[in-house]
C-alpha cells in the first residue's frame, strides 16, 4: 500500500515544481516568420502520455527544390531516475502530413525504453531519445506545402503512460535546405 501513496506524492511534487522555460530562435514577438531555419525548446515541460506533449515551429513557406529537415530530442536529464518503467517517444507531422521515416503523422517514430526495469537491461541514470525526419518538397506527397506556411509539430511523451509528469527537456529544429 505504500507504493501508490509514494507515487501520488511524487506526482504532486513533480507537477507543482514544473515551470517550463521555453526558448525560440524567433523571439516573441516574432516580427517576421523565418524563411529557412527555426529552433524551439522547453526545459521543465511535463512528461505527458504520448502524444499529448507538443512543440511547434513554423517557417514562412515551402519552396520547390528544397528538403525539409527536422531534428528533435527529448530527455529527462534534469531529474533522478524514476522507480517505474517508462518509454520516451517522439513523432512529427508537417501541416498534418507524415514525414520520412515516419509511419503515420504524429506516430511514435522513435522510442527509448527507460527506468530501472528496462527491457534491454541497460540501466542509465538519465534517458534520452532523438529523431531525424525529412520531406522532399518536390515529391507529390508534399505538393500542398509549396507556397504556404510550414508548421512542424513535434509530438512527445511517455508511450507506457504510467509515469507521473516528470519534468523533461525537449527541443525541435527545422531547416528548409536547398537540394
Amino acid at each position: 500500500m505504500k507504493r501508490p501513496i509514494a507515487v501520488i506524492v511524487v506526482a504532486a511534487l513533480a507537477a507543482s515544481a514544473m515551470r517550463a522555460l521555453a526558448a525560440d530562435s524567433c523571439a516573441a514577438p516574432c516580427p517576421k516568420v523565418p524563411k529557412n531555419n527555426r529552433s524551439v525548446s522547453a526545459v521543465g515541460a511535463p512528461l505527458l502520455v504520448f502524444p499529448a506533449g507538443t512543440l511547434t515551429a513554423t517557417l514562412a513557406k515551402g519552396k520547390s527544390k528544397r528538403i525539409l529537415d527536422v531534428q528533435a530530442s527529448l530527455s529527462d536529464a534534469p531529474v533522478a531516475p524514476a522507480a517505474l518503467p517508462y518509454q520516451l517517444a517522439l513523432g512529427v507531422a508537417v501541416n498534418g502530413l507524415l514525414m520520412q521515416p515516419g509511419t503515420a503523422p504524429g506516430s511514435a517514430d522513435f522510442v527509448e525504453d527507460c527506468g530501472p526495469f528496462r527491457t534491454d537491461g541497460d540501466f542509465d541514470l538519465y534517458c534520452h531519445v532523438s529523431g531525424h525526419w525529412w520531406a522532399d518538397l518536390d515529391d507529390a506527397t508534399y505538393a500542398a506545402l509549396i507556397g504556404v506556411p510550414i508548421t512542424v509539430t513535434l509530438y512527445y511523451g511517455d508511450v507506457a503512460g504510467i509515469m507521473p509528469p516528470l519534468p523533461v527537456a525537449v527541443s525541435l529544429s527545422v531547416e528548409l535546405k536547398k537540394k
